[in-house]
């Protein structure tokens, strides 16, 4: 029984340096493979930072391709603006005297009737019947004025 112990005891030694001399190039080996990986695991990691830094250049270049074309757009308003300026000043010129034009005959005429309604001799019947023939002309002059103007 000693003898299968000193056995035991002997195999147990052979192992543990078997496992002593392995143990080393165990490590050996998996430095090696951690070595051999880590260079693919950098890459792969800078091909991933290398992919969110164009995508990020590409965000950035569109945002500036909008922000020129917001600034085109304004432009183009300005001088449409610019073009369609002295049109409006001469549409505007145009209208003013049209308006101030009818708005002088009208004037006119008014005060014309009104100095007739006004200054009218005669009776309270004439006066009335005096006075709607004398509007009725006015709103014929009226229409006239606003037809030829």
């Amino acid at each position: 029984m000693r003898i299968l112990l000193l056995l035991l005891l002997l195999l147990q030694m052979l192992l543990l340096l078997l496992l002593l001399l392995l143990l080393p190039l165990l490590l050996l080996l998996l430095l090696l493979l951690l070595l051999l990986l880590l260079p693919l695991l950098l890459l792969l990691l800078l091909l991933l930072l290398l992919l969110l830094l164009l995508i990020l250049l590409l965000l950035l270049l569109l945002l500036l391709l909008l922000l020129l074309l917001l600034l085109l757009l304004l432009l183009l308003l300005l001088l449409l603006l610019l073009l369609l300026l002295p049109l409006l000043l001469l549409l505007l010129l145009l209208l003013g005297n049209v308006c101030n034009g009818f708005g002088r005959a009208f004037l006119h005429y008014h005060r014309r009737l009104c100095a007739d309604i006004h200054h009218d001799e005669g009776s309270s019947f004439h006066r009335t019947q005096y006075k709607e023939v004398k509007l009725q002309q006015y709103k014929e002059v009226k229409l006239q004025l606003l037809e030829q103007y």
